[in-house]
């Protein structure tokens, strides 16, 4: 006889309606029911629905299953631990006090000094309260704090960089979005998000997100070059009925930093151009912008119905210096995993910004041609399988303090895309609505406020004039003059009638010096130190920008042979003597026995692919009409392709740069974004300071040669391919050269020579990966070096007459990990103490590991590889 009573477990029903009332009795025990809201919201929560039923069932399920969640979560996750001194700590705590207040963080706001600590290092850094709105600050820990490493450190690939709590970013939704853009192939600039455990002054805050920040580090971890990042701040807003109009002042981020270098300044005022003739509708936004990447980037939005990434202070911009264009970059998208919020009608065709971009036809062709590949992939599954898997692990690290983060539903992305594509036609998207006014007040009307630098200009006649175009007071502190060589020149009388306050719509003329190229203006505001700005005497009003030319003037050049996509030049000497640009998408051909003689400052780009058919008894020719006056180069920005541009049996000689104006690119011969093949070809007698450039190609390079070189003979950035059989020779005539400078790249290399060569003859830096075979130098200062993450395999590998080191590995950027040298058959002259492993750096010689040692790098770059490059 059974004795005990017959027992049941609980039904689903009954566990809910035991865990809502213990949420009632939770609420009437707590202080406040925001104070509940709050946590939740810290907890992960989000609702799924707008249903108050439905919400309570949801909330009363995750909150059965968050124990079990939380025990199974990723608890080994990096830890950084924050310091800051309770004086110090006071400040911050005062801006949060503010911001609970007044319902926002202050502009104005502290920032401290701290310790951080992460994987037994300890750096020193500066650190602020991190956002605008309060959901920064809404808890009583996990505030989003600003960081900003001294003495370029890093931590996880970022010297800036936020901890912000998961919700404010709508937990793992930017992850998935920038793992959109990846398995799509965009090629966008996405932050990393990576989940960490934040402890603060011995308070554990739990999980939160290690933001990297919008700088340097960012562009270098996306194969970037060095460059600027922008974005727009309000100055003014008009609201009248259901017009809204903004007043916009276009900002670059690290302005100090920028101002800093020359090259950078140039590249600034010629940003900030674009950016405010833009918004202003006088370029059109396939002008401006990267018309591929902007439209990948705005389909990805759509996709995932992401309109706060598109609202005006959330977009960010990286101005490429080579193309002179705008890239978007991924921030604060705030992609939702609610059905009502990701399904709404294209953000992109609602907000005037992204609207403006999509009436440019060119942008809007590359928008639709990138639904079309997201649509591949969501209706295959592809996508969807790929993101679960990656919320899956993000998930399962945030649930460490976020229990209740909720799962994106990642099949409505098919929904999504079905009714993009079909324009909302479709009865199953009639329940899809366009963002509702109460989510953002958008603007019907948009202007940029001039900027006193766009305004101002220093002529060929010395004469530097200053406008003040602002509604403020501007104040002109000091001038510095600067010569042809970059060296700092006295004003002394100009000087003497400063400082001084400009009115709006004042102009101030000074006379100076004949001597100065350019100079540089101190300038502030009743409120703020400006950025200094530099201006040169060669600065155009309407500035130069490398674009390809809808109907080029041929009247000088009757010998050019003009077909439906391409010009074909004969055989025979021909004189050029302007800058030719071509037309978009077109192929220039140069058959085998043509000699063209440039003009000084007379050069040519194209603007597609560029084909040179030289052969040996009948070479190419692009050479100076006067000796020692150079030409100014030849450019190809490729378009997608998959046909090369090919070099075969060219002699280029006395070559300049193609600088115009603020458009300054670094090569005489300049790849950009192409395919490229080059065989039998001689560079030599170049004035500028890279002689062959190539960013982002992919190259099949035999036979080159590059001898009597002003500077750096090869420059190849994010480069993928091959370099054989080739020599470089005399290299760096004026000022320190490398042979060979990759960065970013994947190549290998197999017999080469180099010889007389004033810096290293190969240089491989920023994480590429090179395999060398039958590497012979002599009379080099330095021969192989790896720097910063980058790694070289090489074999048999000679030198002689080298002067400072044979091999070296060593870290030059904080931001990447130690390099590798690995080589095998090391034979060298002489060469026994003239090798170098960095601390935190391999070299392998024949099989046997160099010890590693202590390096000053500050003082080699200061020493013995000290830049000195053409302006």
């Amino acid at each position: 006889m059974r004795l005990t009573p017959n027992k049941r477990g609980l039904t689903s029903t009954e566990r809910i309606i035991i865990t809502v009332v213990s949420i009632m009795i939770l609420l009437l025990a707590l202080p406040s029911v925001n104070y509940f809201k709050t946590q939740l919201i810290h907890s992960g929560y989000v609702a799924l629905s707008t249903s108050p039923s439905t919400k309570i069932h949801q909330l009363a399920t995750d909150i059965l299953h968050a124990p079990i969640r939380w025990l199974y979560a990723n608890h080994q996750l990096p830890v950084i631990v924050v310091d800051i001194d309770y004086p110090e700590w006071e400040k911050l705590a005062d801006n949060r006090e503010q911001a609970i207040e007044q319902g926002s963080i202050p502009a104005i706001r502290s920032q401290v000094p701290a310790k951080i600590a992460f994987n037994n290092q300890h750096f020193n850094a500066d650190v602020r309260l991190q956002g605008d709105l309060t959901d920064h600050v809404s808890g009583h820990q996990r505030w989003s704090l600003k960081v900003n490493l001294k003495k370029q450190h890093a931590i996880l690939n970022s010297q800036r960089f936020a901890l912000i709590s998961p919700h404010v970013r709508t937990h793992q939704g930017p992850v998935l979005f920038a793992q959109t853009l990846r398995l799509a192939k965009f090629n966008i600039i996405s932050p990393q998000y990576t989940p960490v455990k934040v402890i603060v002054n011995g308070d554990d805050w739990g999980v939160m997100y290690h933001e990297q920040g919008f700088g340097q580090d960012l562009l270098a971890t996306h194969n970037r070059t060095e460059g600027m990042i922008l974005r727009l701040d309000l100055q003014s807003q008009q609201i009248e009925n259901d017009h809204v109009s903004r007043e916009l002042t276009p900002r670059v981020i690290q302005q100090k930093r920028i101002s800093r270098k020359l090259e950078l300044n140039y590249q600034r005022q010629l940003a900030l151009t674009l950016l405010s003739d833009f918004i202003n509708g006088h370029r059109s936004a396939s002008d401006v912008f990267d018309s591929q990447l902007l439209g990948q980037y705005l389909a990805t939005v759509d996709t995932w119905g992401a309109w706060h990434a598109l609202t005006w202070n959330n977009w960010r911009w990286y101005y490429n210096p080579h193309t002179a264009k705008l890239e978007p970059i991924q921030s604060d998208v705030a992609v939702s995993p609610s059905r009502h919020q990701l399904l709404i009608r294209s953000p992109s065709e609602q907000l005037l910004i992204s609207k403006t971009m999509r009436a440019d036809p060119e942008v809007e062709h590359h928008y639709q041609a990138a639904l079309t590949t997201l649509a591949g992939l969501i209706k295959s599954g592809e996508l969807q399988q790929h993101l679960n898997a990656i919320q899956h692990s993000q998930r399962a690290m945030l649930d460490g303090s976020a229990p209740l983060t909720p799962w994106f539903d990642t099949s409505l992305l098919t929904t999504q895309i079905t009714c993009l594509q079909q324009q909302y036609r479709n009865r199953e998207c009639d329940s899809i609505t366009p963002l509702a006014a109460e989510y953002h007040l958008n603007m019907t009307a948009m202007r940029a406020t001039p900027l006193w630098e766009l305004a101002s200009f220093y002529n060929h006649q010395q004469q530097l004039t200053i406008t003040n175009p602002t509604q403020a007071p501007l104040y002109v502190q000091r001038l510095t003059g600067f010569n042809s060589a970059n060296q700092p020149i006295a004003i002394e009388e100009a000087n003497s009638q400063l400082p001084l306050e400009l009115q709006p719509e004042q102009t101030l003329t000074l006379s100076l010096p004949h001597t100065i190229d350019t100079v540089e203006v101190s300038t502030a505001t009743p409120t703020t130190t400006l950025a200094k700005v530099r201006l040169t005497a060669y600065q155009f009003q309407t500035p130069f920008l490398p674009r390809p030319l809808e109907q080029p003037n041929l009247s000088d050049y009757p010998f050019i042979e003009v077909g439906d996509d391409n010009w074909k030049i004969p055989a025979g000497r021909w004189h050029i003597n302007h800058r030719l640009r071509t037309p978009a998408n077109w192929q220039l051909i140069i058959d085998a026995g043509t000699q063209l003689v440039f003009e000084p400052q007379s050069g040519i780009m194209v603007f597609g692919r560029l084909t040179i058919n030289g052969t040996a008894p009948a070479p190419v020719e692009l050479i100076a009409k006067h000796q020692h006056q150079p030409w100014a180069g030849l450019v190809v920005f490729s378009t997608a392709t998959t046909t090369p541009s090919v070099l075969n049996h060219v002699n280029i000689a006395d070559v300049g740069s193609p600088k115009q104006g603020l458009w300054r690119p670094r090569g005489a011969i300049s790849f950009i974004n192409a395919k490229v093949e080059i065989n039998h070809t001689e560079i030599h007698h170049n004035h500028t300071e890279d002689a062959l450039n190539i960013v982002n190609g992919e190259i099949n390079i035999t036979h080159l040669t590059l001898s009597h070189i002003l500077s750096d003979g090869f420059d190849c950035d994010f480069c993928r391919g091959s370099i054989s059989n080739s020599h470089f020779e005399h290299i760096g005539t004026r000022s320190g050269g490398d042979g060979i400078d990759v960065s970013g790249s994947l190549l290998t290399l197999a017999n080469l020579h180099f010889s007389h060569i004033r810096d290293k003859a190969i240089s491989v830096g920023e994480q590429s990966q090179i395999t060398a075979t039958d590497i012979d130098f002599s009379d080099v200062s330095i021969g192989l070096v790896a720097k910063d993450g980058s790694q070289i395999n090489a074999t048999n590998v000679s030198g002689r007459n080298v002067h400072y080191y044979g091999l070296m590995s060593y870290r030059k950027k904080n931001l990447f990990s130690g390099a590798t040298v690995t080589v095998d058959n090391w034979q060298c002259i002489d060469c026994q103490h003239k090798i170098m492993a960095a601390t935190g750096n391999r070299l392998v010689i024949d099989g046997q590991a160099v010890t590693p040692q202590k390096l000053n790098v500050s003082q080699l770059y200061n020493t013995i590889m000290k830049p000195d490059k053409p302006q």
